[in-house]
């Protein structure tokens, strides 16, 4: 059940009161706003966070193929070696 709020009988009471609900709808408003402008930004952080992992990510694989290159290069006789 609902409980409601005892109005006031006084005009000039009830219009103080309207402007104080109105004040803090525009308050709620703001804040509002606020949030969703933070959110935006975590967004956007959260986009270049993962193209950086993935940049990152590409180039420790670029890095492991070259290791993995020398190392079969290491292991293999070089001609100089069979000739003599």
């Amino acid at each position: 059940m609902l409980h409601y709020a005892k109005l006031p009988d006084n005009v000039d009471e009830l219009q103080a009161l309207l402007s104080a609900q109105c004040t803090e709808v525009e308050a709620l408003k703001l804040e509002s706003h606020a949030l969703k402008l933070e959110r935006d930004t975590l967004k956007l952080i959260s986009s270049d966070d993962k193209q950086e992992i993935q940049r990152l990510s590409l180039l420790l694989d670029m890095l492991r193929r070259k290791l993995r290159w020398s190392e079969v290069r290491e292991t293999q006789p070089t001609d100089q070696s069979a000739g003599t």
